[in-house]
């Protein structure tokens, strides 16, 4: 019941309200992976991001073959990294690939 009002929440777009239903969800059963996928899901939208890796992480403890909770704890790096200054952000990375072009057409031209 927790885990289906969590998926209503998330649904509606209440990541807050979610959350908490996630967390009661995967007390009441903490061997089940895509509670702690939703879990994670859920901190990562509320940018919660150090949680999230560790929700997801303890999914994965749980089904080491869920290809779901991998694409997932990627999508969490991906933010970690953007945090620590490691990635550019959105679009950073197209301007560059344009810059650069565009250098590339003076030296032929």
């Amino acid at each position: 019941a927790s885990h289906r009002e969590g998926l209503r929440l998330a649904d509606a777009e209440d990541f807050r309200g979610a959350l908490d239903r996630f967390l009661v969800a995967t007390e009441q059963d903490p061997s089940n992976e895509i509670y702690w996928s939703n879990l994670g899901v859920t901190q990562l939208r509320l940018q919660l991001l150090d949680e999230a890796m560790a929700s997801l992480r303890r999914g994965l403890r749980v089904n080491p073959q869920s290809s779901l909770i991998a694409d997932n704890i990627r999508a969490v790096q991906e933010h970690l990294d953007f945090r620590a200054g490691k990635r550019r952000g959105p679009g950073q990375g197209q301007k560059a690939v344009k810059d650069k072009q565009r250098r590339a057409r003076r030296r032929q031209g």
